[in-house]
């Protein structure tokens, strides 16, 4: 057994047990995870080395480059040209992505019917493009009910920095086909038993490496009695051993990258076959089929910083003429090797034409760091060049809510546009501007560069770019209520896309007048489902993904909770699919307003702890995650929800859109009132009582506060959905009743504490403790007291230890109500939560018990096993 393998026996037994499931039509992804030289290949090569060669299993090699900003798919392509057949025809330049991953999951079927098994090995998922790990994903939710292995190794030790393969590990995480392998390190008697003949000191050994396999390794080789620094150094010693042909010939390799063609390396080199061989003699190189690889990523990378700037650029150069004149069409590989050599045109054309590629496979990233690559070789000579990389530079970035940069991006290219005199691209450009200002919060700023783009593009006539500005403006005008001025564009927009068939401008034109409508108290829903179904139709991502999210705010906006979370989910998994990273944030803020609703605490802290870190969302994004999780935490009495609050009003503020000002006023006045001070809570909710009073959206939510706090019905208390209009109209347990038929249990128990009933002032507060919101629960004591009733409950103790399986209060519940054999619904009555809610609550418990069932979760709950009680 080599060293890789030692103390592996577990962990080879579980791939081969998981390959069984896979055999039986229970596909699985396996994430093999550990740090850096932990052994993850050689794992995955002795697995598959052992498999029976009498089955009918095929299997494909594929592995992300770290050497360079990797091509869009290219362990599709890996795949592809050793299967062959529909996925190497999918794959052909100008397919969609869509369709490359529909041939991969066919041809996976394919395969496995009746017997056979494909196993698919995808290498350094940690180096992946954007593309590839969205093919992760989808085969992840796919791999039920298919004879398919899929096997994917990664780093976890950069994963806190690496955002795209965090998300994207956590949804595959949450499949029922995904398993995990976490590989450690080796032990001190492994390294001792390594250690065994080699003139070296096993504890130094083992203090050196931490037992990492490929550490070890590279330290045992060295001579006795010279233990290196690190396996760096223990990498450099054997380079130093070489000849000079040889070393040439390794540095020339590692230049190269992860896969080293030996026809490439004799001629960028021209060494012997005895300089050829000397690397891999030295066991710095290893044949693996038809190239030469380096024993690990750790190796290359000691040798390529190894080597000069100079020597660099005239390998670079050198393996670009060779890629070149051989015919190679890796634009991404090219690129680089020209960056490398200092080929300013060669940088471009390869750097744009990558770019490309991976723009229109959803390779955000990759795309993004292409063009800049582009721009940075880009002469200052060839203005119009340098706008066209800025705009395509601008799209991606704001593709992935990078809006800052986007807008930095575009105002570069709008001064390039209108100095050289073209004025339909200053004008096109200045209409995507408007937006991006708008997403950064700089709504009156957006609002003019909207207007400017009308007034460039109106001149020049019919054009898709006039019709895109219209559309613009009239959604620009429709977020600031100028509901006159959004349907005449909007109109007008409409007009132009249906006389030059622009289906994207007519989905995103009925867009907004549909939420005009809605905003006006005017039919509005088959209007934005006709936008979603054109979207859909035509296969314009963006207007879909438009269109969910606003199907979604106008279904919260009237309390039709069910029917808004089914286009949650819908959109959300279409957002997914398309690596739609600002709609997807957007959906996840309007989903973080359904969790504050139902009283769903932890949910929500958990959708929003992503979004909220560092700088993860564009500051609109923001606001819709701020919000809900500032009230929640104000409800719970948690510090922190001022902090939280104020970021959305100060951002609001600066959007100056009536919708977000009075979101964002409404939950600083309830936070300030929770904590008791009634004064700064009306004096918030007076200083936006006239924007309120006019806010057709989020006006109710002013209304109802107003009336909680000091009992009167303000200039917003008119057209408000019905249960906000019987809570109003003075009727407390109607109101509860009312709440409750929605799914709103905190607003119910608000309901009842309007009312002067003893009754209905303990079962407010029974509601509230359940909920575990201590200032309200404080209301209602002192609400009770005031009214004379006797044997009030004191609060209860917080909990004080945390559940050794990690469950949360609420699910503590739930199991406990397994416990006593309820059904969900029964669950649901119980706690004063949705069906749908105590399904999600459910599920959590059973995976963290690890459990399978609920039958086996009530076991658990009924014998005791560590369970931890809430107080």
């Amino acid at each position: 057994m080599g060293m890789h393998l030692l103390e592996r026996d577990l962990q080879l037994a579980t791939l081969h047990a998981y390959a069984d499931d896979a055999r039986r039509g229970d596909g699985r992804l396996v994430l093999v995870s550990g740090e850096a030289g932990i052994g993850k290949s050689s794992l995955v090569e002795a697995f598959v080395g052992g498999l029976d060669p009498g089955d009918d299993t095929r299997v494909a090699w594929s592995a992300c480059d770290g050497a360079f900003t990797p091509s869009a798919l290219g362990p599709l392509q890996d795949v592809a040209d050793q299967w062959g057949g529909a996925v190497r025809v999918a794959c052909a330049d100008g397919v969609p992505r869509d369709t490359r991953f529909a041939a991969l999951l066919s041809d996976l079927r394919a395969h496995g019917d009746p017997e056979g098994l494909s196993l698919l090995v995808v290498e350094d998922l940690h180096f992946a493009d954007e593309a590839t790990l969205d093919l992760v994903g989808h085969l992840s939710r796919r791999l039920r009910a298919v004879r398919a292995l899929v096997v994917a190794t990664y780093r976890d030790d950069g994963l806190a920095e690496n955002r795209a393969l965090r998300e994207t590990l956590g949804e595959a995480s949450r499949q029922r086909s995904t398993r995990r392998i976490a590989l450690p390190p080796l032990t001190a008697a492994a390294v001792v038993a390594l250690s065994d003949g080699t003139g070296h000191e096993p504890a130094a050994v083992q203090a050196l490496t931490a037992g990492n396999p490929f550490f070890v390794s590279e330290v045992l080789r060295a001579q006795p009695g010279e233990l290196p620094a690190s396996a760096r150094d223990a990498v450099l010693a054997r380079v130093a051993r070489l000849s000079p042909a040889g070393r040439d010939v390794i540095e020339a390799a590692a230049l190269i990258g992860d896969r080293v063609e030996p026809d490439l390396l004799r001629g960028v080199t021209a060494a012997d076959t005895a300089a050829l061989d000397e690397p891999i003699a030295a066991g710095l190189l290893v044949a693996d089929e038809t190239v030469l690889r380096f024993r690990h990523e750790i190796a290359r990378r000691a040798v390529e910083q190894e080597v000069g700037p100079h020597r660099a650029a005239v390998v670079h150069g050198m393996v670009l003429a060779h890629l070149t004149a051989a015919g190679a069409t890796d634009d991404a590989r090219l690129a680089h090797h020209a960056e490398g050599a200092l080929d300013a045109a060669a940088a471009v054309t390869h750097a744009r034409r990558a770019g490309d590629r991976s723009a229109r496979l959803a390779s955000r990233r990759e795309a993004v760091a292409q063009y800049q690559r582009a721009l940075r070789f880009a002469p200052a000579d060839q203005p119009l060049l340098r706008a066209e990389l800025l705009d395509r530079l601008g799209d991606e970035q704001a593709s992935l809510d990078e809006w800052s940069a986007a807008t930095t991006s575009l105002q570069e290219s709008i001064e390039l546009w209108r100095t050289e005199g073209v004025p339909v691209r200053e004008g096109d450009a200045r209409r995507r501007l408007s937006y991006a200002l708008w997403r950064t919060c700089r709504g009156p700023e957006g609002l003019a560069a909207a207007h400017a783009a009308l007034a460039v593009l109106e001149p020049l006539g019919t054009s898709r770019e006039l019709a895109w500005a219209l559309a613009t403006s009239a959604s620009n005008e429709m977020l600031r209520e100028d509901f006159e001025a959004s349907r005449v564009h909007g109109r007008r927009a409409l007009d132009l896309a249906e006389q030059l068939g622009l289906d994207d401008v007519r989905s995103d034109a009925l867009n907004t007048l549909a939420v005009a409508a809605a905003w006006t108290g005017d039919e509005w829903y088959p209007m934005l489902h006709e936008s979603l179904t054109v979207a859909l139709r035509t296969g314009h991502h963006t207007q879909a993904a438009r269109a969910y999210i606003n199907l979604v705010d106008s279904l919260i906006d009237e309390v039709r909770y069910p029917e808004a979370e089914h286009f949650y989910l819908e959109g959300a998994e279409y957002c997914l699919e398309h690596d739609l990273t600002t709609w997807g944030l957007c959906l996840g803020g309007a989903q973080a307003a359904i969790l504050l609703h139902a009283g769903d605490w932890q949910a929500l802290e958990e959708i929003a702890a992503e979004p909220l870190a560092g700088d993860r969302a564009s500051p609109i994004n923001r606001i819709t995650f701020l919000v809900p999780l500032g009230i929640a935490r104000a409800r719970r009495g948690l510090a922190g929800s001022s902090e939280l609050l104020e970021e959305a009003l100060a951002s609001a503020a600066a959007l100056d859109e009536p919708e977000w000002v009075v979101l964002t006023t409404t939950a600083l006045a309830e936070a300030h009132w929770l904590r008791g001070d009634v004064d700064a809570a009306l004096g918030v909710l007076d200083d936006a009582a006239e924007v309120a009073s006019t806010c057709s959206s989020k006006r109710p939510l002013a209304a109802l506060l107003r009336y909680r706090v000091d009992g009167t019905r303000g200039p917003e208390a008119v057209d408000v959905p019905r249960p906000f209009a019987v809570e109003l109209e003075g009727s407390p347990r109607e109101a509860a009743a009312a709440w409750d038929s929605v799914d709103r249990p905190y607003d119910a128990a608000m309901a009842l504490l309007g009312s002067d009933d003893e009754q209905d002032l303990r079962e407010a507060l029974a509601r509230f403790e359940r909920l575990g919101t201590p200032p309200a629960e404080a209301m209602a004591r002192r609400k009770l007291r005031a009214t004379g009733a006797r044997d009030v409950p004191v609060g209860a103790r917080a909990a004080t230890r945390e559940h050794p399986q990690g469950l949360t209060a609420r699910e503590q519940e739930v199991l406990d109500l397994l416990g006593e054999g309820l059904s969900d619904a029964e669950i649901a009555a119980r706690l004063v939560i949705s069906p749908r809610t105590v399904h999600h609550h459910v599920a959590a418990v059973l995976a963290k018990l690890g459990v399978a069932n609920r039958r086996e979760a009530a076991a658990r709950a009924g014998n005791g096993q560590s369970l931890a009680r809430h107080g």
